[in-house]
């Protein structure tokens, strides 16, 4: 029986196939996340001083338009029997995006919409081909362990920004606000946060990232290299979280050797070997998971440091190696473990689903569900102690302005984690920890 070691956070590897993948296009460029993408293309957007987004988003796809004085208008997004969006048509831009993966989830461009689109593919990326926009960006970090993985095109094939470019730069060439005052703003932009750009660390810079001596607000004043620094941090926190994920099936397997054994003694002499079998199967799996989380987690303080970086990152490049194990991803293999896992999840719970069907072309990012009885928080807490780290999508920042339909999706949503680190063992697992935690009346 396979032990979970551990269900979601942070990705440590890479599944990557001989082969190129196919997934790209020639006019691809690459930067160190997506918002340093969607930085770059706001470079492009000459004239345009409003720009309407969904209301459901992340507020580092917000930040980028905000920064450059450009006016943000939100529209609705909300359930309804299924999700549904309403994309407002009088902005002189329209973002778009599709959510966790499902092509149900799909919101073209409008008929008769005349101005400029940009369109986030992070979600769709692998299940989806779109020729509806002038600009196209997306993160391939929220599905593998790249250190970087920002991306973007143009819908023409032209070139987008690329190394450095001042803030003071990307204001001119953005435009200035709307002088209209919209229903929904995001917020007005700063003047107090400049763009970072990445340049080569030093080998002092390299040294003090890597050997962990700072903390976040120490690298954000001492390294001009943010995007340098960045990669440091992913870098060094994937090493240790491999390390951990390899100690931990060790430790677990070893726990459940020996525990198993007296657990299975013990029942056979009172019962059969049957029941015994079956006991030691039941309490090895909970024995390994007890002893696994003693493990230091060191790594996680890393990646809080590198993501706080994110906040000044600008405009900067991908690493290369990044670049290369992008282009031969095992697309393969990351479809056909995440539909066979999501189909285990959205069967055990199918009356929480944002999303009620696979369609084949589907590839899952997360299993979005909502959780009943305003019960959402109390459920990722408990399974927090059961080793299982689901998301909630997304945290509401002073950028976002929400009607009552949306904020039902912030308060209530999570996202069921169903990534090809795992299998449908765990999958049943996570399934019977929710379940669980209903019984307990909690």
């Amino acid at each position: 029986m396979k032990v979970a070691i551990e269900i979601g956070s942070e990705f440590w590897d890479v599944p990557a196939a001989g082969r190129d993948c196919g997934l790209w296009l020639d006019s691809t460029q690459w930067y160190l996340c997506g918002r340093s993408a969607l930085y770059a293309i706001v470079c492009a957007l000459h004239g345009v001083r409003s720009i309407a987004m969904p209301s459901w988003c992340c507020h580092s796809m917000i930040k980028p338009f905000t920064d450059a004085g450009i006016t943000v208008r939100f529209y609705p997004v909300w359930m309804e029997g299924c999700l549904r969006q309403e994309p407002a048509l009088t902005c002189d831009a329209l973002f778009l995006m599709d959510y966790f993966g499902y092509t149900s989830s799909t919101c073209g461009r409008p008929p008769g919409y005349h101005g400029v689109v940009i369109r986030d593919v992070t979600h769709s990326i692998f299940s989806s081909q779109y020729s509806d926009a002038d600009y196209y960006f997306g993160s391939l970090r929220k599905w593998c362990g790249v250190w970087t993985g920002g991306y973007a095109w143009k819908q023409d094939g032209g070139k987008l920004a690329e190394g450095s470019l001042p803030a003071k730069e990307l204001l001119l060439m953005a435009g200035k606000p709307s002088a209209k005052e919209p229903l929904l703003v995001a917020g007005k932009p700063s003047a107090k946060e400049p763009l970072l750009v990445a340049d080569k660390p030093s080998a002092k810079e390299q040294s003090l990232a890597e050997g962990q001596l700072l903390q976040c607000s120490q690298l954000k004043s001492s390294i001009q290299d943010v995007g340098g620094a960045f990669v440091l941090l992913r870098k060094k926190a994937m090493q240790l979280k491999r390390s951990y994920i390899n100690k931990s099936a060790t430790i677990g397997r070893t726990a459940i050797k020996s525990e198993s054994a007296v657990i299975g003694r013990t029942a056979a002499k009172s019962e059969s070997a049957a029941i015994g079998r079956t006991a030691a199967k039941s309490e090895s799996a909970a024995i390994g998971r007890t002893a696994r989380r003693k493990l230091d987690k060191g790594y996680l303080d890393l990646f809080h440091q590198a993501e706080e970086l994110l906040e000044s990152c600008g405009i900067a490049q991908a690493d290369q190696r990044d670049i290369a194990l992008a282009r031969k991803l095992d697309v393969n293999d990351i479809k056909a473990k995440r539909r066979k896992n999501a189909r285990v999840l959205m069967d055990a719970f199918p009356d929480w689903l944002v999303f009620k069907e696979l369609a084949s072309c589907d590839c899952p990012l997360f299993v979005p569900v909502i959780v009943p009885d305003g019960k959402r928080d109390e459920l990722r807490g408990y399974l927090i102690q059961k080793g299982i780290y689901c998301p909630v999508h997304w945290a509401v920042s002073g950028l976002h302005s929400l009607d009552e339909r949306t904020k039902l999706l912030y308060g209530n949503e999570l996202s069921l984690v169903c990534d090809q680190r795992y299998s449908q063992e765990d999958m049943r697992y996570m399934a019977d920890t929710i379940k669980e935690f209903w019984r307990k009346g909690r």
